[in-house]
């Protein structure tokens, strides 16, 4: 049986052998199959790269999404990926940065006259696309947040560069854009995400984006795969593996967030043959953690701090911020997945303790935290939107 991904996630359902929308699947949601649902397969699939139907275990029953725009065939209880691509990738053996800059502008080209809204994290995956569209005539909204802490130094100072360059951006500093924050209004979602505990922050730039009328917003998501993981000597093969479209993009704050403002939330290496180009390019690439191959052949149009020097930049203290502030209302959203699921692990008590060691640096078990808080959320959005009670 061959199943064919759609615009947005379908839900694959074993046992009848059909395609689910999402609005399908909150049809068939009870408290009996939240009951039966599984916090472990969760916990195993958020450590995943990306959800693939091949590796995914069920966390509701006979359920098993389908990532947007992806083709499988399922056979004998099995998924098998078929991505189907009808591609010429030895025109791309001598790329070029300007004619990465000539797809990129081609691709855009219907946005001409409006504003774009581009995420600028002060990182090297975003700033690439800023630099590649420097003087192109485009309208750009830049938007980011700058942490107000020592690690984040910089970062601060590659997006302050832009900000020279780009008149048009907003650089927000607030609380509200750390994980875990507002989670009792994240949107509702048919299966959990560890996605969930950053929709804040999504919210935020999604509305500032929807002010200045953006229909489109780009992100340099993706970029830790495309620029880092090795490249063999076909990369047809890494691309068909690591480098698709929906392996790159986050659909999901895409089809939860900026959907339905009637805007589009797009990888920037998603937009025509960029990813394939850059699967080329780094033939026969060894993982690359510093990206020196990307500082390398964008160094003509990247800021020297991005070319000559290499960071790492570490999340962590704006997390454990994040999940400290959020303590309180986390213990309420763990109280009503207990009185649904009956499950031990979501006492109170027992959740409680497990952040205050975390937080306290006893125990250290980010994926585990994540999954649990996720999962949780999930259900809170189903109660609040009374397809469970």
């Amino acid at each position: 049986m061959q199943i064919k991904g759609s615009k947005n996630t379908l839900y694959f359902d074993t046992q009848k052998q059909v395609l689910l929308s999402k609005d399908d699947l909150y049809e068939k949601l009870s408290i009996d199959i939240i009951r039966k649902s599984s916090v472990e397969s969760h916990h195993h699939n958020s450590s995943q790269y990306v959800d693939r139907p091949d590796t995914y275990m069920n966390v509701l029953p006979q359920i098993v999404p389908i990532p947007r725009e992806s083709n499988w065939h399922y056979r004998h209880g099995k998924f098998t990926h078929d991505p189907m691509i009808n591609q010429d990738f030895e025109k791309y053996e001598n790329a070029t940065t300007n004619i990465f800059k000539e797809k990129l502008v081609e691709s855009l080209s219907k946005y001409k006259g409006e504003t774009i809204g581009v995420e600028s994290s002060g990182g090297l995956d975003s700033s690439i696309t800023l630099s590649l569209l420097e003087n192109q005539q485009f309208d750009l909204f830049l938007i980011g947040v700058q942490h107000n802490r020592y690690e984040f130094r910089s970062e601060i100072t590659i997006q302050n560069l832009y900000a020279q360059k780009y008149p048009n951006h907003l650089y927000l500093v607030d609380k509200s854009h750390f994980p875990y924050q507002n989670l009792r209004n994240a949107p509702i979602h048919p299966l959990p995400s560890t996605i969930s505990l950053f929709h804040e922050h999504h919210q935020i730039t999604a509305n500032e984006c929807q002010k200045r009328k953006c229909k489109l917003v780009l992100s340099g998501h993706g970029g830790d795969a495309i620029f880092i993981l090795e490249v063999g000597q076909n990369p047809l093969v890494t691309y068909q593996n690591c480098f698709l479209p929906w392996m790159l993009d986050d659909g999901w704050v895409d089809e939860f967030i900026y959907q339905p403002r009637l805007m589009s939330y797009k990888s920037a290496y998603n937009l025509d043959d960029l990813s394939p180009m850059i699967s080329v390019c780094r033939k026969n690439q060894k993982e690359d953690l510093r990206k020196e191959w990307a500082r390398n052949f964008f160094k003509k149009d990247l800021p020297k701090e991005l070319v000559h020097y290499q960071y790492k930049t570490s999340n962590d203290g704006v997390y454990y911020e994040g999940l400290e502030l959020a303590t309180p209302d986390l213990l309420e959203i763990f109280t009503c997945a207990y009185e649904v699921t009956k499950n031990n692990i979501f006492k109170p008590n027992h959740m409680e303790e497990m952040i205050y060691k975390h937080l306290s640096y006893q125990e250290r078990n980010l994926n585990l935290i994540t999954s649990y808080a996720s999962y949780a959320v999930w259900i809170y959005t189903l109660i609040q939107h009374k397809l469970i009670s």
